[in-house]
């Protein structure tokens, strides 16, 4: 003989048949809600960012506030053996960035977790054949 089936739902116990109806139920109601819910989340956490970056994202370089030191964060210079354009965009910002006096300095930050890879070196060399002092660059 099987064992029997029982469920608690407050104050109510369910036993047998009951019991598994109601688990099924509420199995298939997680199983439908599970991913909405996961997919509403980061449409909801794109919809905070882009909120909250309103007035904080510029097109030019005449319309960013002057600061002392910019940000260039890291961002390898190839991929699988091609340029990255990812990395020349962001070399190309920064340099224009120092150039229109927005900032005195420019603080690459990047990996440089093994011996063969050093994206913050290959920063500054970019941005200084850009023309950007090499004393401006840390």
């Amino acid at each position: 003989m099987a064992p029997t089936a029982y469920l608690r739902l407050g104050g109510v116990i369910l036993k047998g048949i009951m019991a598994k109806r109601t688990l099924k139920k509420w199995h298939k109601v997680v199983m439908v809600s599970c991913p909405f819910v996961a997919g509403l989340f980061p449409v909801t956490a794109n919809f905070a960012i882009l909120k909250m970056a309103e007035g904080r994202i510029f097109e030019q370089a005449a319309s960013v506030p002057s600061n002392r030191v910019g940000l260039v964060l890291g961002t390898a210079p190839t991929i699988q053996g091609r340029k990255n354009l990812y990395f020349e965009r962001r070399m190309l910002a920064a340099a224009e960035l120092y150039r229109s006096g927005k900032v005195d300095r420019l603080l690459v930050s990047g990996d440089n977790g093994r011996k063969t890879y050093d994206e913050p070196t290959a920063m500054k060399e970019r941005l200084v054949e850009l023309g950007v002092p090499p004393s401006a660059v840390v």
